[in-house]
């Protein structure tokens, strides 16, 4: 039982610390991503490296593709901001260079259709929308997706043991 508000806890922890309410970047190019700044994605790379070569592999090994936006150091571990195929990647590693929590965040037209259909039918009249958050705590990796309707709002929780409700807010109008 204790662990497993544990797991629950960090993964809303994670959500809410990752999460920044701002509205998803829009882009009307239909151009592949870009590197903006080549010079400074192997700059804050290299300054990975320096610092924690444990963070730097795991890093590199699991997000390969990931294009490094800025790293912050603080007290408790390494913060870094990357884009992954145009997405927003937040990882958070300890001070050591453990792993401690990743969240991607990317449009709800993104979702594999076999999950966004799976979410409609357990609460029809609900339709996907907004962004969807992928957070992993270690090797535990949960779903966060928004439906609505004209009434309400929710955020369903995918896991490996099944769905549920993480959030639900009534519309005002």
């Amino acid at each position: 039982m204790k662990k497993i508000f544990i797991q629950h806890l960090l993964v809303l922890s994670a959500a809410v610390m990752f999460n920044s309410y701002l509205p998803a970047q829009t882009s009307h190019s239909t151009s592949p991503f870009v590197i903006v700044d080549p010079g400074n994605h192997s700059a804050l790379l290299e300054s990975i490296k320096a610092k924690n070569e444990k963070t730097y592999r795991h890093l590199t090994r699991t997000y390969p593709e990931a294009i490094i936006n800025n790293v912050r150091q603080e007290k408790d571990g390494t913060f870094i901001k990357a884009s992954l195929n145009g997405n927003m990647l937040k990882v958070k590693y300890d001070i050591k260079g453990k792993f401690i929590n990743a969240v991607l965040s990317y449009p709800c037209k993104d979702l594999d259709e076999k999950i966004a259909d799976q979410v409609m039918e357990a609460y029809p009249g609900f339709a996907v929308f907004g962004q969807v958050l992928d957070v992993t705590v270690g090797n535990e990796s949960v779903l966060l997706v928004m439906i609505e309707n004209r009434k309400s709002w929710k955020r369903v929780r995918l896991t490996k043991d099944g769905m549920d409700v993480y959030e639900e807010y009534v519309k005002s109008f």
